[in-house]
């Protein structure tokens, strides 16, 4: 395996050396550089150079450019360095170096690796533009290319998708644009596929659809377009899908939620419409996170059914209906449905026991918070506000690690509990019908000592400091 660890972590490889560093006979106004001295001679004399430096002479002149570019010269000075470009310290330079040298360097030192893990310190700033080297589709031998925080810009290589025993490529956190290579269907051995924070564009790549053993796919912050292709029903090993921020639009389509094998799905901030399909078949599902979309209508029932599912988000859509059976999916450690049009009634809360996190903020949700809600012994933060809820607050003593509370613009009425956890960090109760009767904002940044934001405006009798 080959990874580029740093052994030159802050140090720029690539800036030109120092005027007086270059040798006289190497000046472009020199006798040697002004007589068109033949290609060979010129070779002869640049080859015993490093591959670290020797490539800052191509700017000398255009003549020796084209002689340093020559695949004479690249097979030259790989043969004078080969001890050297056998170390992980040649790597990282070989997505710098010209494709005549790339193509040399991956016929020889690379063409027996498996593995090749190019990680950028991230102190490490490039100066010059890196690119995908097609040279890379002629190692027939990787299973493993990771190239993820490298700057790494320009199209994906038609070439890449000639890598027939590729199980994992990772090149997240780069400015790769264009469109996928419609070859990609010949990865047929890729089980892993992240391309997430880049530049890609174009619509979805039903091309991706073909490759069968992929179990995670990462296309999230780019800039695709369309539709979700219905020939997704195929990827039936598919375990983790990720798609957020992008520009995908139409509905989820049934074949997705028929994808037995998947546990964790995020396709948050673009596009979609429509009702949920079906999720019956999803019986493995442990996450599903749509925030931010134009998602409609109903609930399916079966969703309440889904015993594994642990993390829940639906909110910014425009969903509606009764979901007080939602209380059902037991093991839910998080679960945010604000900014929708969702009713129904919070009285089996308690059954949520594994809750760190409810969000039901600017819904249409009625009636009481039981006392059973202490039942959610792990429950850190609580978002209630906007919604219709009446009732004492009392609850909150039965909430032992909660931390944030917001239960602002509902109904709530009665006096402030007397024993408040002390912990709570942030505490919003403003605009209900509570009785604060000597109750001043000092008094509970006093009883309440990590306390960084308070709001009790908007009830009554509130004391004046």
């Amino acid at each position: 395996m080959l990874q580029a660890d740093d052994p030159f972590q802050n140090i720029d490889i690539y800036a030109f050396m120092k005027p007086h560093a270059v040798p006289h006979f190497m000046q472009p106004n020199s006798v040697l550089l002004q007589t068109r001295t033949p290609f060979e001679l010129i070779q002869l004399i640049f080859h015993r150079l490093s591959p670290v430096i020797v490539f800052k002479y191509r700017r000398v002149c255009r003549y020796v450019n084209l002689c340093l570019l020559d695949p004479g010269f690249a097979r030259q000075n790989a043969i004078q360095h080969a001890k050297f470009l056998n170390t992980n310290s040649a790597l990282k330079l070989f997505f710098r170096w010209p494709p005549a040298y790339q193509d040399i360097y991956s016929a020889t030192i690379l063409s027996a690796s498996t593995e090749i893990y190019w990680v950028r310190n991230l102190s490490w700033k490039p100066s010059a533009t890196l690119t995908l080297p097609a040279s890379l589709g002629s190692l027939q031998n990787l299973t493993h290319l990771h190239a993820s925080h490298n700057q790494i810009s320009g199209c994906i290589p038609e070439e890449l998708c000639l890598l027939s025993n590729l199980e994992e490529l990772v090149l997240s956190d780069n400015a790769i644009e264009g469109e996928l290579p419609q070859e990609i269907h010949r990865m047929q051995t890729l089980t892993v596929l992240n391309l997430s924070q880049n530049q890609l564009t174009g619509n979805f790549c039903v091309e991706l659809c073909q490759l069968t053993r992929l179990r995670t796919l990462n296309l999230e912050n780019n800039r695709l377009r369309g539709k979700i292709p219905v020939e997704i029903r195929n990827m039936d090993s598919l375990t983790q899908l990720i798609l957020s921020n992008n520009k995908l639009d139409g509905s989820i389509p049934d074949e997705l939620f028929c994808l037995e094998a998947l546990v964790h799905v995020e396709i948050t901030n673009n596009q979609l419409e429509g009702e949920l399909p079906p999720t019956a078949s999803m019986k493995n599902l442990e996450h599903l996170n749509l925030d931010s979309n134009n998602l409609s209508g109903y609930l399916p029932r079966d969703l309440m059914m889904l015993k594994s599912l642990t993390f829940l988000k639906l909110a910014n859509n425009h969903f509606k209906g009764d979901v007080s059976a939602i209380t059902n999916i037991k093991n839910l450690k998080a679960l945010y449905l604000e900014s929708n049009q969702f009713t129904g009634d919070w009285s089996n809360v308690g059954n949520l026991d594994q809750l760190e996190g409810l969000n039901l903020s600017n819904n249409s949700f009625v009636g009481q918070i039981p006392a059973t809600i202490g039942s959610c012994s792990n429950l850190m933060k609580l978002y209630l506000r906007c919604n219709e809820f009446t009732g004492s607050i009392e609850f909150l003593n039965d909430l032992k690690h909660v931390k944030v509370v917001d239960l602002s613009n509902n109904q709530f009425s009665g006096r402030l509990p007397r024993s408040i956890p002390t912990w709570i960090q942030e505490l919003k109760i403003n605009n209900n019908e509570l009785d604060l009767d000597g109750v001043t904002s000092k008094s509970l940044r006093e009883l309440l000592p990590a306390l960084r934001v308070l709001d009790v405006d908007g009830n009554y009798n509130l004391g004046i400091e």
